[in-house]
């Protein structure tokens, strides 16, 4: 009878609205990428140090492995990035309720997804039927190769590259291939050089600066999953360990809860936030496995030696740039010894999902405390051990989920919450506690600051979706710290509040943003200050038809410390045309003006592909760039960007950047 009613409801739909079936059934991959930019766009916006090309990678692979809609799980489909909560609890309750999905385009028929979320997630899900089953078979039979080359570079070139004080080529330059073999088998190899850094000379005969590469393997066996090479680590709510893309602290109910990806082979060219050696994945039985890594890695750092008495050697700072350019940078590559060792015992069954973790750590030589009331308690990466408990588990509809984690020292960190539909309200509450002598120094736990560590604090996200065509999203984060930060030598406490409201129509979409920030911002000792900022965003895109689309979007900010108040504004427009499946070009231009340096605005571009630019402008100035993208024949992209900045203030009023980027894949 389930399956009856959902048939009608679904011919009643597409009967009824010929132009809207007409639109689900030519969406294009292109407008799948479209939507994906978009998103990325809101993840970063303010400056986030969001692993883009991580997340992307992501989206490209589970298009070459797609999951599918009757049988996805909660932890799959949020782990794509694309859909908030609510929406992964609609799409579960809608299979619970009809028995499943006849059809990808049924997803319409789920409260609060529309048709920018169906393109979107397209080509990432399928139905379970012949021609999908011959799809799958003809993945796992078959294999996929890509081939990436960029390279990029400023234009008029700075002073240093000008003077010859970088020795190297004016350009930073990328080569990078992957390949799956019959969905079992993964490998990369990725060579790197930045501008300034020496590229194929008497002293870097190795040719690029930075090599990375890996070779993994999958099975339905007892060995579930194995990675050589490089690789990243993600475990219960990111307390202990945490490689790669995450939430963070962003705004809303997709923000407080953690999905965990596990073993992910590492195929960016970021030179850190990375493990080297190998791990494992074993399923012992069916509701009990686990994941084993060992890693050694030589990272950057300066090392300072006792040459007059018999101390030991330690580490007085650790360099994350992957800059090797000047005599100081290159004197300090590479010099460190990172060991990392740990593993996870995971059961995971239909009640709950729980998670024992145990990482040690350690830096040769050790890295000193620094000298500032607020590095009193800086981890020194001295022989570090730290434990760890995850769960979730769902009562009556209600999500609880959280971790637990301890360290040699006997310091905790906490993060606890639980969230809930009420139609059509979805709630999340979170609470979280990480002692000062507690450095999540590999971890990323919810927060407001990135250290997990030294902070206490309760978030309340809400979000409703009282039609397809609207969305509410609302967060407020109170917390407080109990020792000196950086710019706050005081214990002291912060607040941050954000509301956003979205209205998708068929072509058109608008979005309204509103961000207030209570930050500590102290200056003077023995003097508690915050730094008040309030943020508005207002962006309307139109598609005026498959081949054109026009966005518009103003920006303003305002903020005030001890009664000094500043402020600024952007506006920005976009063009997009979009020829045929082969040619695709974006044109920006953007004016903007503000005080200073903290009224600034952020503004994500978009990039080439796996690339990402969220530059932040301050002063009065223009910003324009073009952005192209030609499918020559099969299998083989050319990709293209090139920008202008125009600042009248400064005394290099132009400036300039410029990428090329081919992608071959076969």
């Amino acid at each position: 009878m389930n399956r009856i009613i959902t048939f009608t409801i679904s011919l009643a739909l597409l009967l009824s609205a010929p132009k809207l079936y007409a639109q689900v059934v030519n969406q294009t991959e292109g407008d799948s990428e479209a939507e994906w930019e978009r998103l990325a766009d809101e993840l970063l916006e303010e400056g986030d140090e969001t692993d883009y090309e991580s997340w992307w990678q992501r989206l490209e692979e589970t298009k070459l492995n797609p999951l599918n809609l009757n049988t996805v799980g909660f932890d799959s489909l949020k782990m794509l990035g694309l859909l908030s909560e609510r929406q992964i609890e609609n799409i579960l309750q809608f299979r619970k309720d009809y028995g499943g999905f006849m059809n990808i385009n049924e997803l319409l028929l789920v409260n609060g997804i529309g048709l920018k979320q169906l393109g979107a997630l397209r080509p990432l899900l399928y139905v379970d039927s012949p021609e999908y089953r011959q799809r799958i078979e003809a993945i796992k039979k078959g294999s996929k190769h890509e081939t990436l080359f960029k390279m990029s570079g400023n234009l008029p070139q700075n002073d240093y590259l000008r003077n010859n004080r970088y020795p190297g080529a004016p350009f930073s330059t990328m080569l990078k291939y992957k390949a799956s073999l019959h969905k079992r088998w993964s490998i990369s190899l990725v060579a790197e050089s930045d501008a300034g850094e020496k590229f194929f000379t008497n002293s870097q005969r190795g040719g690029f600066d930075f090599y990375s590469g890996h070779i993994g393997h999958k099975s339905d066996r007892v060995i579930s999953q194995w990675v050589l090479g490089d690789f990243r680590m993600q475990w219960g709510q990111g307390l202990v360990l945490w490689q790669g893309f995450t939430s963070g602290g962003s705004s809303g109910i997709s923000g407080i809860e953690k999905s965990a990806g596990g073993i992910a082979p590492y195929t960016s060219a970021t030179e850190y936030d990375f493990f080297r050696g190998g791990a494992i994945a074993i399923q012992a039985a069916k509701n009990l496995s686990f994941q084993l890594f060992a890693s050694y890695n030589k990272i950057d750092g300066k090392i300072i030696t006792d040459t007059i008495g018999d101390e030991e050697d330690y580490t007085s700072s650790v360099y994350e740039t992957g800059y090797h350019r000047t005599t100081v940078e290159r004197a300090g590559k590479r010099q460190l010894g990172e060991l990392a060792f740990g593993g996870a015992a995971i059961y995971n069954s239909s009640v709950a999902r729980l998670q024992l973790h145990y990482l040690h750590y350690n830096l040769n030589p050790y890295l000193a405390r620094g000298q500032q009331k607020y590095q009193q308690y800086n981890d020194t990466y001295r022989d570090k051990d730290v434990f760890g408990f995850s769960w979730k588990t769902s009562i009556k509809g209600a999500l609880f989920f959280g971790e637990l984690a301890i360290n040699e020292r006997g310091a905790t960190a906490l993060v606890t919450g639980l969230r809930h539909n009420f139609k059509p309200l979805n709630i999340g509450v979170l609470y979280h506690r990480y002692d000062k002598r507690y450095s999540g120094s590999y971890g990323a736990g919810y927060g407001a600051y990135s250290n997990t560590s030294n902070e206490e604090g309760v978030t309340l996200a809400i979000e409703a979706s009282p039609s397809k065509q609207w969305q509410m999203r609302m967060a407020a984060d109170y917390y407080h710290y109990f020792s000196a930060r950086y710019n706050a030598e005081l214990p002291h406490n912060g607040f941050k509040a954000s509301g956003e409201i979205i209205n998708n129509r068929v072509r058109w979409q608008n979005q309204l943003s509103v961000k207030f920030t209570a930050k500590p911002d102290q200056v003077a000792p023995k003097f508690k200050s915050r730094r008040n900022t309030l943020s508005t965003k207002l962006q309307s895109s139109f598609k005026i038809d498959k081949r054109f689309e026009v966005r518009a979007r103003g920006q303003f900010t305002y903020t005030n410390k001890n009664q000094h108040k500043e402020y600024g504004y952007m506006v920005s427009a976009d063009g997009i045309i979009t020829l045929s499946d082969k040619f695709k070009t974006q044109v920006r231009v953007a004016y903007h003006n503000t005080d200073s340096y903290y009224s600034r605005i952020y503004l994500y571009e978009n990039n080439v592909l796996y690339g990402y630019y969220t530059p932040s402008f301050q002063g009065e100035g223009w910003r324009t760039y073009i952005n192209l993208n030609y499918k020559a024949f099969k299998g083989f992209t050319i990709y293209a960007k090139a920008g202008v900045s125009i600042r009248p203030e400064m005394a290099q009023t132009k400036y300039g950047d410029i990428i090329g980027q081919i992608r071959y894949t076969f």
